[in-house]
């Protein structure tokens, strides 16, 4: 069917029309959402610094989200609109608690905003009088890092989760870090590169956080560097470490800080070689874990007598738990058996699991009569399920 470009023409400047309309009758919005993509043709939808009312809208603003995508063609121009947004933003709007400023396909240097953008987005985050809550990726220049972290400082005493990637100097964030005495969670998207020699000479390292929750989830780069970045930041945490997710594989030396500087973790996620999951497992059986996840790098069929040991090195407080174990059934059942708790949450990574798993699993619902949800790779029966959901309330494919 042709296109009719009038009538779509008509459409689209109907549709920038009504969101104009309705959001210039908002008073005291509390949320807001700005996602540039390709979809965002017409400036007329961005041009939210020229809304009538702009105090009456914003004043009360809580959270807000700012998502752009370099690979759009007019996303130089979309930054641009929304950085006059966010300085006419930073006079009225100071109570914002949640700001989360992230390109979605941020790559490497060349992806920087200009200077006054940055500058914008920066005096926007130094106004608040209490954010709790900031992601960012590095979006300026890496020379202009030690004005962002000045910025980050100002929030020392509010800030309680910061969620930052791509940073390149990272011994400049570690003052900033200490100086947030109520920061819980630290979450970094990939982990920093270090500059080792800067790092010799800097006292921070040895000063400590008060960050509770760690979560790395990429690692670009060398590796060895990364290994030394997690280590600091584990060694300052000085035990105050409940939550710990590292989903990249682990090396000996980071497995040994962990063991050695995190005796009271709660959740736990890693990712580990056969010969360090067996390492590490008289650690795992002195932590008063909540959550447990742990995935077997080599994928290696596990045997009864590394299911047992494995098993029973799980202490009893466990509630929920996530493995990509290879095993039989029977394996499974043992496995299952074996383990000290009684598990709430139990999810299993293992494609060729078939009816046999499934019933081994519900038996273990019925048994105990704690499991409420679990998660599965594989195939079942519609039969092994609806006679499974009887014990178990929540069944779900991963």
């Amino acid at each position: 069917m042709p296109q009719h470009h009038d009538l779509i023409s008509t459409l689209q400047s109907s549709k920038f029309f009504i969101a104009n309309y309705l959001i210039s009758r908002c008073r005291g919005l509390r949320v807001l959402r700005i996602d540039l993509d390709d979809s965002t043709e017409d400036n007329k939808l961005l041009d939210l610094a020229s809304l009538p009312n702009f105090r009456f809208i914003f004043s009360k603003l809580e959270k807000l989200e700012i998502q752009y995508d370099i690979c759009c063609d007019n996303w130089r121009h979309s930054i641009d609109m929304i950085s006059l947004f966010a300085t006419k933003l930073s006079i009225c709007s100071r109570n914002i608690q949640h700001i989360s400023i992230v390109d979605k396909n941020f790559r490497d240097i060349s992806s920087r905003l200009s200077p006054y953008v940055c500058e914008a987005f920066w005096q926007l985050i130094k106004v608040q009088t209490n954010l709790i809550t900031l992601e960012v990726h590095e979006f300026w220049h890496p020379e202009r890092s030690e004005l962002f972290y000045n910025v980050l400082e100002s929030q020392a005493r509010s800030l309680r989760h910061l969620s930052i990637s791509h940073i390149s100097q990272f011994h400049l964030l570690l003052p900033t870090l200490t100086s947030c005495t109520n920061l819980e969670t630290l979450e970094f998207q990939t982990v920093p590169d270090t500059n080792m020699e800067t790092l010799l000479y800097t006292k921070d390292s040895t000063s400590q956080l008060s960050i509770k929750k760690l979560l790395c989830y990429d690692i670009k780069g060398d590796p060895k560097i990364h290994r030394l970045t997690l280590g600091i930041i584990i060694f300052m945490t000085n035990q105050h470490l409940r939550e710990l997710y590292l989903p990249i594989e682990i090396r000996p030396e980071l497995l040994d800080v962990i063991c050695q500087y995190c005796p009271n973790l709660v959740n736990l996620h890693l990712v580990l070689t056969t010969p360090l999951l067996l390492k590490i497992l008289p650690y795992i059986s002195t932590l008063p874990l909540k959550s447990l996840a742990l995935f077997d790098k080599d994928k290696l069929s596990f045997s009864i007598e590394l299911i047992q040991q494995v098993a029973q090195s799980f202490p009893s407080t466990l509630c929920n738990l996530e493995i990509n174990f290879l095993m039989t059934s029977q394996g499974l059942q043992y496995f299952l058996g074996n383990c000290k708790g009684s598990l709430k949450k139990l999810v299993i990574h293992n494609k060729t699991m078939n009816d046999q798993y499934l019933a081994v699993v519900t038996r273990y619902a019925r048994v105990k009569r704690s499991l409420k949800k679990f998660k599965y790779d594989g195939k079942f029966s519609e039969e092994m399920l609806d006679n499974a959901r009887v014990w178990i309330p929540k069944i779900e494919n991963i």
